[in-house]
């Protein structure tokens, strides 16, 4: 817990140097070490608290940092937890982030920013989003993957839930 907080003051608070990034990735794997450590039942706020600092701090590392040979995997994970905890437009817009990335980020982490998209869309009800998000997904999808068939039933749910909206305003 010590650490983090030092790791992060290097990494931040003071002038950047070679060794600033290095920091605060560091401080990264510190909040994740310390998390783990959060296992007491009476300690689930302050697990929940740890965890969404540990969210903001590896937004602000992508941020600060976006060279680092870390920063998509840590921007990539950043958007699926802010998904995960229902940050649904922050969730949204650090995945497009990824896929804005040059050099492109591999299929992987693609897919993951893609399935951020589509499912945060859905749950708030933007089936037009969400259809063109599925629509990508599928596209990286390979035949036969086991997640084919889940993604073309959100694909499908997508384009009826438009279809009721348009009916339901008399079109």
């Amino acid at each position: 817990r010590d650490a983090t907080k030092e790791y992060e003051r290097t990494a931040y608070a003071y002038p950047f140097n070679a060794r600033s990034a290095e920091a605060a990735y560091a401080a990264l794997l510190s909040y994740d070490a310390y998390e783990k450590t959060l296992t007491d039942p009476s300690q689930g706020a302050e697990k929940q608290a740890w965890h969404a600092a540990n969210v903001e701090s590896g937004l602000k590392f992508a941020t600060t940092y976006p060279q680092h040979k870390e920063a998509a995997n840590v921007l990539t994970r950043t958007a699926r937890e802010l998904f995960e905890i229902k940050d649904l437009d922050r969730a949204v817009d650090t995945a497009q982030r990824v896929l804005a990335l040059q050099p492109p980020v591999d299929a992987a982490k693609q897919r993951t920013a893609l399935t951020v998209i589509a499912h945060s869309r859905f749950e708030q009800q933007r089936y037009a989003e969400a259809e063109a998000a599925y629509t990508q997904l599928r596209a990286l999808i390979p035949p036969g993957d086991k997640e084919q068939k889940e993604i073309t039933e959100k694909l499908a749910a997508a384009v009826y839930k438009q279809a009721e909206a348009k009916k339901a305003a008399g079109n």
